[in-house]
Formats: structure tokens, C-alpha cells, sequence
């Protein structure tokens, strides 16, 4: 109130400058102002601070965002890439003008080519891997289960036969392959079928004395084989036949004989072993 009587009697110019001190006092004192409450200039410099940062990391999330598009991107359009050049090659050139980019923003992301190669085929294969493992989780009995292997790598080099040329002739076959992260994707799908044998030789359906490793090579080298044409465009193949006959062949080659014939076996065997040496004796007698 005093201060209003104060302010009453006062010329106007001199009210204008006891306003602009009373707000300068408001601004410049290190608390907020008792009657308005604003807050005071260290306050308010904080305040500015905190946003600036909170600014800073939205900024970078979206970029981070934005690289992991481009990168979803580059992958896509680079597996277009292999597919329409029948698995032979990858041109970097080509990806980068499909995107409408240029190479340095490729190679930013991967600095070399075959770290993009890598980074396609692993992305590949571990869309297969998800239906594979998944799929082989559902099924029981080894026969059953050697069969479903058989079928599912036969359909992914159906479905994408250039993208498993360029795995098979180009990155395959290279130094840098071997233990890298495709490769052991790679031993990961091939390895199910070893532990299938494996566990079947534990239970006592299959024999002990056979190689899991062996009945693995033999399924993926006869697909290979087997496919061969299909991928080269110049012939086709019946996914079922050759699913059904390569299970069959594996599952009868590995396993455990009937009883009966086990102990025909035996007999057969000791039978031999007894001839022979009866044969030595009487040799014996002779001389």
C-alpha cells in the first residue's frame, strides 16, 4: 500500500522507471518474486539448458531411426539386386542408384562390400531360420523329422534359388566365410540334423555305430545335387519325391535293425567264427 502512495504522487516518467526497476528486480534477484512468482533469470537458464539437452537427444534418437531404415533399405534392395542377376554378383553402383543415394552413403554404413554380402545373406538366413526351427520344434519321430529338414531346404532353394547360387558360388567358397557370422548361422541349420541322429541313436531307434555327421552330409550334399538343374534354369524337380526318398534313404541306412535279424546276425556270425575254427584245427590235424 505505501508503495502505491508512493507511485501516486510521482510524475509519470518517474512511475515508468520505478516499474522498470521493480521488474529488473523481479528478473535479477536469485529467488522467485514473493508476490508473482516468476521464475529468476538462474532459473530460467536451467530451464533453457534441460530443453537444448532433451532437443539434443530427440535428434539423435531420429537419427538413429533414420539409420536403421536406410539400412532395412539397403538390404532389400540389395537382395533385389542378387536376384536379378541370377546369384552372380552385386554391384554396389546399382543398389545405390535404386535408392537414389550415392556409394559413399552405402559404404558409411558398410565400409567394405563384403560386409554388406555378410549383412544380406545373414538377414536371409535368419528369416529361414525362423520357420525352420519353429517348424522342426512341432514334429516328432525321426523319420518325420529328417523329412521336414529335406523339404524345407529343398523349398528355400525353390523359392529363392539366387540367392542361394550367390551363397553357394560367391561367398561360400571365400576365406572370410569360414567363421564368420553366416557361417555358424549355416552350422546352426545343419547341425539339427545331427541331433536328430544323435538322439535317435540314444533312444534305440537308430544304430550307435553310424556316423550323425555322415547322415548330415549326405542330406544336404544330395539336395545340392539334386537341385542343381533347377538353380542353373535348365531343368525342374518334385519337391516331395526327392524330400521323401533322401529321409528315407538316411533313415534306413541309420536304423537299428529288428531284433530278430540282430540275433540272425549273431548267429550267422558265430557260426562263421566256429567253421573257421574248426577248419584251423583240422588244418592243424593234417599237418
Amino acid at each position: 500500500m505505501r508503495g502505491c502512495r508512493i507511485l501516486r504522487w510521482m510524475s509519470p516518467s518517474k512511475k515508468a522507471i520505478a516499474k522498470l526497476v521493480s521488474i529488473c528486480h523481479i528478473f535479477c534477484t536469485p529467488v522467485a518474486h514473493p508476490v508473482s512468482g516468476l521464475p529468476t533469470r538462474r532459473q530460467l537458464s536451467r530451464s533453457r539448458h534441460e530443453e537444448g539437452h532433451r532437443v539434443a537427444e530427440e535428434r539423435k534418437a531420429g537419427a538413429r531411426l533414420r539409420r536403421g531404415d536406410r539400412i532395412a533399405e539397403i538390404i532389400a534392395v540389395a537382395r533385389e539386386v542378387i536376384t536379378e542377376n541370377n546369384g552372380v554378383e552385386m554391384p554396389i553402383g546399382e543398389i545405390a542408384g535404386r535408392l537414389g543415394i550415392v556409394e559413399g552413403a552405402i559404404y558409411r554404413i558398410y565400409p567394405t562390400k563384403r560386409q554388406l554380402v555378410m549383412a544380406v545373406l545373414c538377414d536371409w538366413y535368419e528369416e529361414v531360420m525362423a520357420s525352420y526351427e519353429s517348424g522342426l520344434e512341432q514334429i516328432s519321430g525321426v523319420r518325420e523329422q529328417l523329412r521336414f529338414v529335406t523339404y524345407h531346404h529343398i523349398d528355400c532353394i525353390y523359392r529363392y534359388p539366387e540367392l542361394v547360387n550367390f551363397y553357394f558360388g560367391v561367398v561360400r567358397m571365400s576365406r572370410e566365410y569360414w567363421g564368420s557370422e553366416l557361417h555358424k548361422l549355416n552350422r546352426r541349420y545343419a547341425n539339427r540334423v545331427v541331433k536328430i541322429l544323435s538322439e535317435g541313436a540314444l533312444r534305440g531307434e537308430l544304430r550307435a555305430d553310424k556316423s550323425p555327421r555322415l547322415g548330415r552330409d549326405i542330406l544336404f550334399g544330395v539336395v545340392e545335387q539334386s537341385t542343381w538343374p533347377y538353380r542353373m534354369k535348365v531343368g525342374t524337380f518334385d519337391p516331395d519325391e526327392i524330400a521323401d526318398n533322401i529321409a528315407d534313404l538316411i533313415y534306413n541306412a541309420f536304423a537299428r535293425p529288428p531284433e530278430t535279424d540282430v540275433r540272425r546276425h549273431d548267429v550267422a556270425e558265430r557260426l562263421l567264427g566256429i567253421s573257421e575254427e574248426l577248419r584251423a584245427i583240422a588244418g592243424g590235424v593234417r599237418s
